[in-house]
């Protein structure tokens, strides 16, 4: 079984300095990047601005701070898969570290028959254009049913700023770390799952500085991921037949119905508006100056 998972994805390339993978040439997008979908853009430098006019000192000094706590993230994030993946295959091993002792605990926590399956595992799908790293999958000898698991070590795991929700389709969802990270093993398992096998269940292994650890199973979202990734795959389609995305042809075919009528009926601008999907005329001429250089009024008298 490891063997063929591993040949299935074995095309895939990964460039840790980038956080980029590639298929034969081709860039595909992490999963890290497909969740920035569900999430309003954050502006950096507003918030930056206005968290430095709070606190009396200058951007730069909150921005360096920012950056610092990023990279700091990333590295330790860095070293928990490192000795995850190396204590999985050598439990002599011995912890550095808080992190790394939860790690331990929760490895040799495990019964005998739930043994490794594949660690570190890239995957990726062409069709959809994206890839991830998955950390642990599982395999249990007695059931034969395979476990997805994932390491978190955020001290803010839960925490929701200011209330925020998720984007459609998950605007049900608070914007935490939490919620993404269900998202994130979600499309894993959506990755995995291509070859054939079935995944069982998916959980977060949250360790924490003082050498313990809790376990939190995440909720399924392959309906409504799939959903999401399917439309993009046509959006991109699309656009790579026609040069267009569909909203984009879609708006200069009602223009260009526009320009039909303009040219050949009396009209009122108002009615043509309406008749091809506007409700305000303002909104409608400055669609139709933006495509055409010409307002309605300027295009119509071209024919009078």
């Amino acid at each position: 079984m490891k063997t063929e998972i591993i040949d299935y994805f074995k095309e895939i390339k990964f460039d840790e300095a980038s956080h980029s993978y590639t298929v034969k040439g081709k860039n595909l997008k992490p999963v890290s990047y497909v969740l920035k979908d569900f999430q309003e853009p954050f502006d950096e430098q507003k918030m930056a601005f206005l968290v430095a006019k709070k606190k009396g000192i200058s951007v730069k000094e909150v921005l360096d701070d920012w950056h610092k706590k990023r990279d700091d993230s990333c590295i330790l994030g860095t070293n928990v898969h490192l000795f995850g993946e190396r204590f999985a295959l050598d439990k002599t091993l011995k912890p550095s570290n808080g992190y790394e002792e939860a790690i331990a605990k929760y490895h040799i926590s495990l019964p005998e028959y739930i043994r490794p399956l594949c660690l570190e595992l890239q995957m990726y799908s062409n069709d959809w254009g994206i890839a991830g790293t998955a950390d642990l999958l599982f395999y249990n000898t007695k059931t034969d049913e395979i476990h997805l698991r994932d390491y978190k070590s955020n001290s803010d795991l839960f925490k929701n700023y200011k209330g925020k929700k998720l984007l459609a389709p998950f605007e049900d969802l608070d914007d935490s770390p939490f919620n993404k990270y269900q998202l994130q093993l979600s499309l894993y398992q959506i990755l995995f799952e291509q070859i054939g096998y079935k995944i069982k269940d998916r959980a977060l292994i949250w360790i924490k500085s003082d050498g313990t650890y809790e376990i939190f199973p995440t909720k399924d979202f392959r309906d409504r991921l799939i959903e999401h990734l399917n439309k993009n795959y046509l959006t991109r389609l699309f656009s790579q037949e026609l040069g267009v995305t569909p909203a984009k042809f879609i708006i200069n075919y009602r223009l260009n119905d526009a320009c039909q009528q303009l040219a050949s009926t009396t009209k009122s601008i108002a009615e043509i508006a309406q008749s091809v999907g506007y409700t305000n005329q303002f909104n409608f001429s400055t669609a139709f100056k933006k495509a055409k250089g010409l307002t309605p009024f300027e295009w119509r008298s071209l024919y009078r």
